[in-house]
């Protein structure tokens, strides 16, 4: 029995497989964004003379617009943190630029909500006096810190990869 074997040309030549990529950022960064939206929706502000979780509080949803930026910055980041967490564990297959793409749509996202959350952790709305910061506004602090730390860790891997179409220059001799 005789094999037919194709002559080795630039198109059927296999490419290398690509670098792995982090998993623990991607993901990080996936369930720190789905937290910072799911806090968006817990207490963040009462008045001072209300218990906490008082049917009086306020979520940061209806508070302010800053939380709602902070919830669209949050889901941009997790849908571009999905999408290479599914590159990371090989159920889609992302050329570099799309990964490289993707970690900084991630990482703009991330810091998007973590911008809003600061500023309204430090500048409550008005009338200021009288409101207190309440758990869900935390949650979202923390949340969005994780979350953008770990999304510029998965930018910095995405940025420091080889370039999988570059072949590295040979020094020295030169093959003929």
């Amino acid at each position: 029995m005789t094999y037919h074997r194709e002559p080795m040309t630039s198109r059927s030549r296999r490419r290398a497989p690509a670098p792995p990529r982090p998993l623990l950022p991607t993901a990080v960064t996936v369930v720190a964004a789905i937290v910072v939206v799911a806090a968006a929706f817990l207490p963040w502000y009462a008045p001072d003379i209300a218990p906490p979780l008082a049917a009086n509080s306020v979520s940061g949803w209806n508070a302010t617009f800053a939380a709602k930026l902070m919830v669209v910055g949050a889901v941009v980041a997790a849908i571009a943190a999905g999408v290479l967490l599914l590159d990371s564990v090989q159920r889609m297959a992302l050329d570099h630029t799309g990964v490289r793409a993707l970690a900084i749509v991630g990482a703009m996202g991330m810091a998007l909500a973590t911008i809003m959350t600061v500023f309204r952790t430090l500048r409550i709305p008005e009338p200021a006096d009288l409101l207190s910061r309440q758990i869900g506004l935390y949650v979202a602090l923390a949340a969005a810190a994780i979350g953008v730390s770990a999304a510029l860790v998965q930018l910095m891997f995405a940025l420091s990869g080889a370039n999988p179409r570059r072949r590295p220059v040979a020094r020295g001799r030169r093959r003929r």
